[in-house]
């Protein structure tokens, strides 16, 4: 998938902002009970639809922005020990099957 629109969260803009127009590799998002998604910063549980949600692999999302925005890939190092990133439909599209 291609991240087509700043990816809605609690990270700092500039930091959502280098994903855009980044490719990554995607699952489609599985709703897990016992650990819900939840914000980075305020680690608040997220509540919303997440029909058509997909998640990417943590360490291939900051190994592909590194080449857009080295600070946004060390913001993410320093600042978030979870091992994916869910991202709602209206921020992507999809670029292959």
């Amino acid at each position: 998938m291609r991240v087509i629109a700043v990816p809605d969260g609690d990270a700092p803009t500039w930091v959502r902002e280098a994903s855009v127009g980044v490719e990554f590799e995607c699952l489609p998002y599985e709703i897990n009970e016992l650990h819900p998604p939840h914000q980075i910063v305020s680690r608040q549980t997220v509540i919303k639809d997440f029909t058509g949600a997909v998640t990417v692999d943590l360490q291939h999302y900051i190994s592909q922005i590194e080449g857009t925005s080295h600070a946004a890939a060390h913001w993410w190092r320093g600042n978030y020990d979870g091992r994916e990133l869910l991202f709602l439909p209206e921020s992507f599209e999809v670029t292959r099957a």
